[in-house]
């Protein structure tokens, strides 16, 4: 088993933690967000506040948001349309399959200018190495 499957690019300790100033200098320009206890607790419907200005600020900046998560549709529809962003479930992560969609939706940009942020190893991380994307955790 190699171990570079599970090591995210960078660690931080919160959402907020993140330079995005410095992703974006250096040619970000995509973020792919988990929903479940990286954007907001798994057991709440809605975004506070705080992440509503945090996705208002990185949108402004010009970077394209995007939610995807391995949960159900209606849980991932109300807290993209809560944010005012696009959404998908049922990802499947680790497997390729919602990087895949997510990606082509995007219009299949280079992969150095995606990011994606999660907090779990078997989903978001071992996904996002699959898919040769950068992983902040």
């Amino acid at each position: 088993m190699k171990t570079e499957k599970y090591l995210p690019t960078i660690i931080k300790k919160t959402i907020y933690d993140i330079d995005f100033d410095t992703l974006y200098k250096n040619g970000k320009r995509y973020l792919i967000f988990d929903i479940d206890n990286t954007l907001i607790p798994y057991d709440k419907a809605i975004a506070t506040t705080k992440v509503h200005e945090l996705i208002a600020m990185l949108q402004s900046q010009g970077f394209t948001i995007i939610l995807m998560s391995n949960n159900k549709k209606y849980r991932v529809r109300k807290v993209a349309e809560d944010l005012d962003v696009k959404g998908f479930s049922w990802s499947l992560k680790p497997w390729q399959t919602g990087f895949k969609k997510v990606l082509k939706h995007l219009g299949n940009p280079p992969k150095a200018e995606v990011i994606t942020i999660g907090d779990q190893i078997m989903t978001d991380i071992r996904g996002a190495n699959k898919a040769g994307l950068d992983l902040f955790w």
